[in-house]
């Protein structure tokens, strides 16, 4: 596979049916998990192993590396679109999990593999599961700065409702998925320094018919809020954006009540971005 010698697989599949099943790389994964993450290179080698049908197509890796991942997810997790849409056609199961709950979906996601991404929808995958965490693809998405990832998960939401009105009602609803800490995917997209993401997310929350309001000040269970996570880091440009959508909604008291929000503590995002460190903010 490494070498992408096929006629020595043909060979080996024809002279040991049986042997690829049971082969098992250092890392733990099968031969397939080792074609989906060979890129280009390994297509030939991905193609001939699906079509002699000895290895499972769902089957999970073994070793802690590849604990519970199917091949589909090294798939997804490299970018490999030309192996994600041969293993989804051969019957991988697109929703699988591996440790921690996470789909292909979310491993695409998380890694900006745009393509797969589409390749993995168009396949059926559910852009509402969570892991362990609660963190769906949207917030992995989010968290890691990519845009037109998170742009295009929120349209399957809303196309997935039958777009419109409830589509975009159902994209609100999926820009303000909570995970478990309470946190909403525009906290992952703050904390990291994605500002064009934060605004992606509010607008999707306003076009779904929530004011824009409701979703920067949709706090965790402490009762902070985007704003604070802003001003605690020294986000400034997430914060003008926080602010700007405030603006525009509500006017100066809306851009003053995202500035007022008090935390569990009573803190403000004035108060954290001094106790913080937030120079600049």
């Amino acid at each position: 596979i490494a070498s992408s010698d096929l006629p020595a697989l043909a060979d080996a599949l024809a002279a040991a049916p049986g042997a690829p099943a049971a082969a098992r790389a250092p890392d733990g994964g099968s031969l397939l998990h080792a074609a989906a993450a060979g890129g280009p290179a390994a297509a030939g080698a991905l193609t001939a192993l699906l079509a002699a049908a000895t290895i499972p197509v769902g089957g999970r890796g073994t070793a802690a590396r590849t604990a519970r991942k199917t091949p589909l997810h090294v798939a997804a997790a490299t970018g490999n679109d030309d192996a994600a849409a041969a293993l989804l056609a051969a019957g991988a199961p697109v929703n699988a999990v591996k440790a921690s709950d996470w789909t292909p979906l979310m491993a695409a996601a998380a890694g900006g593999h745009a393509a797969v991404v589409h390749t993995l929808l168009r396949g059926g995958a559910d852009v509402w599961a969570v892991n362990r965490q609660g963190a769906g693809a949207l917030a992995l998405a989010a968290r890691a700065g990519h845009v037109g990832v998170v742009r295009d998960l929120l349209a399957a939401a809303a196309t997935l409702a039958g777009g419109g009105a409830e589509g975009a009602a159902s994209a609100a609803r999926l820009a303000g998925v909570r995970a478990t800490s309470g946190r909403t995917p525009v906290f992952g997209a703050v904390f990291f320094g994605h500002p064009r993401v934060v605004r992606v997310l509010l607008e999707a929350t306003a076009a779904g018919g929530d004011a824009p309001e409701a979703h920067r000040v949709a706090a965790d269970g402490g009762g902070w809020t985007p704003a604070h996570e802003a001003a605690y880091r020294g986000q400034a440009p997430c914060l003008r954006v926080l602010l700007g959508a405030a603006w525009r909604a509500g006017g100066s008291g809306a851009a003053a009540g995202v500035l007022g929000a008090t935390d569990a503590a009573g803190a403000t995002p004035v108060d954290v971005a001094d106790g913080g460190g937030g120079g600049g903010v």
